[in-house]
């Protein structure tokens, strides 16, 4: 079993855990609204913090998803100064569930190399998923942007390997045809906008 799945496991009976003794609170004060209320609030603040230190990174990834990646790059990269300023908000990423990686670092170095990806920089995103490995080389997310990186400079044998890496430490979502699907809408962005890929 590789460590996604058990994060995954992990993390269903996390869940039932907290389920039955939220349960059990509301049982034993008498089905008050206030314990309610209480159980609530106890299981939403632990995403506040982690959203209040990880603001940069979170902005970051909605300017990603809406196709910015420019800008997204800007929020990661305060976000890593933010990280070497003050490393202990790193232990804040296990506030809420990951099931990929247990080092926030490497989510980011990740998420840069998709944003030069997204810019065309081949050789700027294959040195921010070297860095991501580095990090934690047991993340699959960087092998399948490798898959990518790979398959938009042609080299299909290699992208292949890095899927089949991706996928054997638990990454669900990549199919060949995902990325090749992936690289092509890269490839349209990068050349609509009159960028070469280098």
């Amino acid at each position: 079993m590789n460590r996604t799945t058990r994060y995954k496991v992990a993390y269903v009976v996390a869940l039932a855990f907290v389920g039955a003794l939220a349960y059990v609170a509301i049982e034993r004060s008498g089905n008050g609204i206030g314990s309610v209320v209480l159980v609530v609030a106890a299981l939403l603040v632990p995403g506040r913090i982690q959203g209040a230190y990880y603001r940069e990174m979170f902005n970051g990834r909605r300017l990603l998803d809406l196709g910015n990646a420019s800008a997204a790059q800007e929020r990661f990269k305060l976000f890593l100064g933010q990280l070497a300023r003050r490393p202990w908000i790193k232990r804040l990423l296990w506030l809420s569930w990951s099931f990929y990686t247990p080092s926030v670092e490497a989510m980011t170095w990740n998420n840069i190399a998709c944003c030069e990806l997204e810019q065309g920089r081949m050789t700027e995103a294959k040195e921010a998923i070297d860095t991501a490995l580095a990090l934690d080389p047991l993340y699959p997310l960087p092998y399948f942007n490798l898959a990518v990186l790979y398959e938009l400079g042609a080299n299909r044998s290699d992208a292949e390997r890095a899927l089949e890496k991706a996928n054997a430490l638990g990454y669900s979502g990549g199919t060949m045809d995902a990325v090749v699907r992936k690289g092509q809408s890269i490839l349209a962005g990068v050349e609509s906008r009159g960028v070469r890929a280098s």
